[in-house]
């Protein structure tokens, strides 16, 4: 998920998350031992209020080490990132870090957990406004994009659409290299 480390907010904060809240952090390991996937999060205070939400992963990321280092207690769990091994996609493992981020935050007591989804297909309909987008179904009343309707089956719900989250910036010229 290389497009984490450059957001601005992203980059200067995710290494928290392995120093002050790596017991926040899942991970699925092989009967070997190997890592084959592992969720991102962070516990913050939330409101319940929609208009309280965090802005997208950069905004929950912010709040909850804010809020750590001002002691605040958090309320919520915020999911930021599921990532599974390439070669072992496909395979449940993605629902599996999406439980055991629940069971994360019902180990600490932590009401809620939410998670600012980045819809996986989005990219293919650049002139859908998200907003639009998010409320596609299938012929079965599924959500249509894959990332949207794993999150569908394990009970989540769409509250709102952060338009402004994580703003990664480049030029032209840029598009072109990469990441350096």
């Amino acid at each position: 998920m290389e497009y984490i480390h450059h957001d601005p907010v992203c980059g200067r904060l995710w290494g928290r998350l392995y120093r002050e809240f790596a017991h926040f952090q899942p991970v699925l390991c092989d009967g070997r031992g190997a890592v084959v996937a592992a969720g991102f999060t962070i516990p913050l205070r939330w409101s319940g209020r929609l208009r309280d939400l965090p802005a997208g992963v950069d905004g929950a990321l912010e709040r909850g080490t804010r809020g750590a280092a001002r002691r605040r207690p958090p309320t919520t769990l915020s999911a930021l990132l599921a990532a599974v091994a390439p070669d072992r996609q496909r395979r449940g493992l993605s629902a599996r870090v999406i439980r055991a981020m629940r069971s994360i935050a019902a180990r600490h007591g932590l009401r809620e957990l939410i998670a600012p989804v980045r819809p996986t297909l989005k990219h293919r309909y650049p002139l859908i406004s998200m907003r639009r987008y998010v409320h596609w179904k299938r012929a079965d009343g599924a959500p249509f994009d894959p990332w949207l309707r794993l999150h569908w089956r394990l009970g989540a719900k769409i509250l709102r659409v952060a338009p402004r989250s994580m703003m990664v910036t480049g030029t032209v010229a840029e598009r072109g290299r990469g990441p350096r």
